[in-house]
């Protein structure tokens, strides 16, 4: 069993927002675990204040995600003194040109994509593993509803052009209000869309996803502009928030991934492969609101057994023996 006396030092990925959260859980999930961990204050920038850290902290092993901000010096410097470096990829695909600069400096890399793991070990780096991203239920947690839900169907990301043209598809095609919530100013949409343009917390996403009726759950596509794959590799991989609308207990429909259904199944959540399907499908769910319900449920009660940051974690630390004490 995992003592208490291990150390685990993570650090910030240098990104904010949504990472804050990620980072955050990370630390809560290893403390559940028994195992001391702590979050270093520093910028990944700053090699000399990282450095300091870990002379002070001594941990046992250093986990960060994504790893892309940490100068090699700092990297070397763990490698020389014997510190274990773990990085968690969680923007594979879509950034694997950077994941590939960070992989050689790392003990253990974990890619949350199977198509990216398959590639690594293809290159040599045979010290990687496949690691899904997962929730934090005290976070994202179900809610008891007052009345009824306060909107129809929502959306909570950034607005990629997939998801501009997909929510103008679909309000051509249903008179339901639509909600999107995220960085979506000065973007035109039909005018029974209701625009939430600002990047929202975790906790007030999770208060959007108990209070509406469906929560849309789409990708970033394979060729967006903002990516950076050179090798035009396609994403199979499952997002955060696949985890994190089922751990509020709220009904999503998710655009189809080929992973989907080897974490969930057709009763937990439901999947459409192409925009011109998908009115049809939630007209479907809307008319059958019992049947609703109880797919919201199941989705719940999976992903709170099997795919939370803990059970992850857990996962990780399986393959550094050394923690066991």
């Amino acid at each position: 069993m995992t003592t208490a006396t291990r150390h685990v030092l993570v650090l910030r990925s240098g990104y904010g927002k949504v990472y804050r959260y990620f980072e955050d859980s990370l630390v809560s999930a290893l403390q559940s675990l028994a195992l001391s961990s702590s979050l270093a204050p520093a910028h990944p920038l700053n090699t000399e204040a990282l450095i300091e850290s870990c002379r002070q902290e001594k941990p046992d092993l250093v986990l960060t995600l994504l790893g892309y901000q940490l100068e090699a010096r700092f990297c070397e410097w763990l490698q020389d003194n014997g510190i274990p470096l773990a990085v968690w990829l969680t923007e594979d695909p879509y950034l694997i040109d950077r994941s590939l600069q960070i992989l050689p400096y790392a003990k253990k890399a974990f890619t949350i994509d199977r198509q990216a793991l398959s590639y690594y070990r293809k290159l040599g780096f045979t010290d990687s593993a496949f690691l899904p991203l997962a929730t934090n239920p005290t976070v994202y947690k179900r809610r008891k509803r007052q009345g009824e839900p306060a909107y129809s169907i929502s959306l909570v990301g950034y607005p990629y052009q997939a998801r501009v043209d997909l929510i103008r598809f679909l309000a051509d095609q249903l008179t339901l209000p639509i909600t999107v919530v995220g960085e979506w100013k000065d973007i035109s949409l039909p005018s029974h869309v209701n625009v939430v343009s600002k990047w929202v917390t975790p906790q007030e996403v999770a208060l959007f996803y108990t209070n509406s009726r469906i929560v849309l759950n789409t990708y970033r596509s394979d060729s967006d502009p903002a990516n950076e794959n050179s090798t035009g590799i396609k994403g199979t991989s499952l997002n955060n928030r696949t985890f994190e609308i089922a751990s509020c207990g709220a009904l999503q429909i998710t655009e189809y991934r080929p992973e989907l259904y080897d974490f969930f199944s057709v009763d937990e959540i439901p999947s459409f492969r192409t925009k011109e399907e998908l009115p049809d499908k939630i007209k479907q769910l809307l008319a059958d609101p019992t049947g609703a319900d109880q797919t919201a449920n199941n989705s719940y009660l999976a992903v709170t057994r099997h795919h939370t940051f803990e059970q992850r974690l857990a996962k990780l630390l399986s393959y550094f023996p050394e923690l066991n004490g």
